[in-house]
């Protein structure tokens, strides 16, 4: 992708893209990509799926090149520690490709960016 990186424990981060900080739904509080938080009421099946949802809709405004950014930090960690929406997809679906991958986190952080 051609964006310096620097290594923080075993892990690759890429320095966030031009525009990262104008990205839109910015202040969206953390609750909406990851759940209720410690304490907090837990969700019904069907709260989860409607939050999910809107995650991955307010994921889809965000110009394409944000998405790979996110998708690239995320698959940097195992499928057992993927958490969330990131990317347009929930904690599920990026297991799946790193499973896909061969849960090699270097690797599919570059194809990912394809």
């Amino acid at each position: 992708m051609g964006t310096p990186t620097s290594r923080r424990a075993g892990r690759i981060h890429r320095r966030e893209p031009v525009g990262w900080e104008l990205r839109p739904r910015i202040d969206t509080p953390d609750e909406l990509w990851f759940g209720p938080g410690d304490g907090a009421e837990r969700e019904t099946s069907l709260e989860y799926r409607r939050r999910v949802l809107l995650a991955k809709e307010y994921c889809a405004e965000c110009p394409l090149a944000l998405r790979r950014h996110c998708l690239e930090q995320a698959l940097q960690f195992p499928a057992d520690e993927q958490y969330g929406v990131v990317a347009g997809l929930d904690h599920y679906e990026r297991r799946a490709l790193l499973t896909r991958r061969g849960a090699r986190p270097a690797a599919a952080g570059k194809e990912s960016a394809a």
